[in-house]
């Protein structure tokens, strides 16, 4: 289960800590259709795993402020094995967002 997540316009971003071989890094591999709670609603997404992505520069876009940030990437680090950024492209309604 993923700890924290971001949003970047019609994306959301979360680390798969396990990479992509176990947890719900290996669910979204085998299927990545996905749905995610955005302000407390249920959204569809397609995940896509993104080897290429810099995942200590991706942590420190899930919090803003130096102490948070610092907190954050702590909390990532001792939780991961083998971290790999997941974009989740969000199916959104228009009218909603």
């Amino acid at each position: 289960m993923p700890v924290a997540i971001t949003y970047d316009g019609d994306a959301a971003w979360v680390i798969a800590q396990h990479g992509i071989d176990r947890g719900w890094g290996a669910n979204i591999s085998a299927t990545p259709k996905v749905r995610i709670r955005r302000r407390g609603e249920w959204v569809d997404g397609q995940a896509q795993i993104m080897p290429d992505d810099d995942v200590p520069a991706r942590v420190k876009t899930f919090t803003s402020g130096k102490f948070r940030s610092a907190l954050t990437a702590s909390a990532f680090r001792g939780l991961q094995t083998d971290p790999v950024s997941v974009r989740i492209r969000l199916e959104l309604d228009p009218s909603t967002d």
